[in-house]
């Protein structure tokens, strides 16, 4: 298999464009899947979810990053973009990574608190799901989780309330008296 992929590394840069093309989301989707398969070119995985206009093909691509587990470093420029995309679910796949991964707090954790106000309810929880694994690395978005404790939606508030636990459990308690 290791001889498979060194051959077929050649072919990385093709896959790239064939992910990129947006007459035939097919083609687009199945080229995603190579490079998953192969996990190779992590960076073209990370491009891909910026720059394709197929909401399949970036949640496709999100799944490639996240497949390669703490390896994403390459990509976070690109997952943390992604936290603003128009598609709610491709914006909660790459908080949902961004958690697992949970790394560089000091990038992540401003970006996943700046969509915890979005309107999406998909985004927001994955948001705060995210920030509570991050634990105390969090601490600086506990200013903005208390007030989700009031929010209309009893869901965010018991996601908000589940996420200041994770991260500080006595910033709850005093919040809760």
């Amino acid at each position: 298999m290791s001889a498979l992929r060194e051959k077929a590394a050649t072919a990385v840069p093709d896959l790239a464009r064939l992910m990129n093309d947006f007459a035939a989301p097919g083609r687009a989707r199945r080229a995603t899947i190579v490079l998953q398969n192969l996990k190779l070119d992590l960076l073209t995985a990370a491009a891909a979810l910026v720059t394709n206009n197929s909401t399949q093909v970036r949640l496709d691509a999100i799944q490639v990053v996240a497949s390669s587990g703490t390896a994403i470093r390459p990509a976070l420029p690109a997952l943390l973009q992604s936290l603003q995309d128009t598609y709610a679910e491709v914006a909660a796949s790459a908080a949902q990574v961004l958690g697992r991964a949970g790394l560089e707090a000091n990038l992540v954790v401003p970006a996943l608190t700046n969509i915890l106000n979005d309107k999406r309810f998909v985004v927001r929880k994955a948001a705060l799901e995210a920030l509570s694994r991050f634990h105390r690395q969090a601490l600086p978005a506990i200013p903005a989780l208390l007030p989700l404790l009031k929010d209309p939606d009893p869901r965010v508030r018991n996601f908000a309330a589940d996420a200041i636990e994770g991260i500080d459990p006595q910033a709850l308690e005093r919040a809760t008296r």
